[in-house]
């Protein structure tokens, strides 16, 4: 008798049936708003919050006007940021409000 040996490992496995399934996305959107702390830092986390992702779009409300216009400098950073913690292209666009 011969065994096939071709295993795959568990993440792979996973990643397959979420895709067969089509629930990547909504694992991945989940994942930013149960780590957001951990995904963008203490810091930015006590200042803002995301809302909703919607079309690949994430809307991020900001305390101020302030933390709003920072956000705005380093939105590609934070959306680059984002995706490879994910490791997803998920986010396409940030909306500060």
């Amino acid at each position: 008798m011969t065994r096939n040996r071709n295993y795959q490992d568990l993440p792979s496995i996973l990643q397959n049936l979420l895709k067969k399934y089509d629930l990547a996305e909504a694992v991945n959107s989940e994942l930013i708003f149960s780590r957001w702390e951990s995904l963008v830092g203490n810091k930015i986390s006590k200042q803002c919050k995301p809302v909703e992702i919607n079309n690949g779009e994430l809307v991020i409300q900001a305390k101020n006007n302030i933390w709003k216009q920072e956000l705005a400098l380093r939105q590609k950073e934070l959306l680059n940021l984002l995706n490879g913690r994910i490791k997803s292209s998920l986010v396409k666009k940030i909306k500060i409000i």
